[in-house]
């Protein structure tokens, strides 16, 4: 198994993250045999790539979450092309992600948000690497950049409708599916995991 989308980064693995990672990655008897951890923002590009050096079997991202947008550095495509290359330096860069569009929360800037979205996919597309795609509540914004560019990649920790999960199919991308696919009020997701051929479905724990 290839666990497609993790943060093995966040504060809750504070107190034992090699423990598990040594676990998960170096156990023969782990289910688990790959990971691909979705990097959000510079640092944790840059817990990606040391993570990445450190287990064979752990692959990563570099890219700028839309929720990182408070701490975005001005030059963030410059930052961007140097994680690249430092990334690339270990053979294990497998996309550009998780990035995204989120208007969830108030006070989030559209037009920001689109614009950073929209040069990281570009970027992805020049570097022929996939993209790791965020959407929540962004439908129509993200699927009008996805049209633009046509990168490969997956959207990841869908929720969207059957008739959108058929446009991403259309693109050639893959659609990605966690644990919330169970929740109670999911139906729609259900309903749009009922579109999905298997071999363009991927499982993710999101974790934690």
């Amino acid at each position: 198994m290839f666990d497609s989308h993790c943060h093995y980064d966040d504060h809750a693995f504070d107190e034992d993250r090699y423990e598990v990672l040594d676990r998960l990655l170096c156990d023969p008897d782990s289910p688990v045999d790959k990971v691909c951890h979705a990097a959000t923002d510079e640092q944790s590009s840059l817990f990606g790539i040391e993570t990445a050096k450190r287990y064979e079997n752990f692959y990563t991202s570099v890219g700028f979450h839309p929720e990182c947008m408070d701490t975005l550095p001005e030059d963030y495509m410059q930052k961007l092309d140097e994680l690249y290359v430092k990334a690339c330096s270990t053979h294990k860069l497998v996309a550009i992600g998780e990035i995204g569009l989120d208007y969830h929360y108030e006070g989030y800037d559209k037009d920001k948000q689109i614009k950073l979205f929209d040069k990281q996919v570009e970027y992805a597309v020049k570097k022929s690497l996939p993209v790791i795609v965020h959407c929540r509540e962004a439908t129509q914004d993200c699927l009008d950049v996805l049209n633009k560019y046509a990168p490969s990649g997956v959207v990841h920790c869908f929720s969207g409708s059957a008739e959108t999960a058929e446009i991403v199919l259309g693109l050639g991308m893959y659609i990605g599916f966690t644990g919330a696919l169970a929740f109670k009020n999911a139906k729609k997701a259900r309903r749009a995991l009922g579109v999905v051929p298997m071999d363009r479905l991927l499982l993710e724990t999101d974790c934690p």
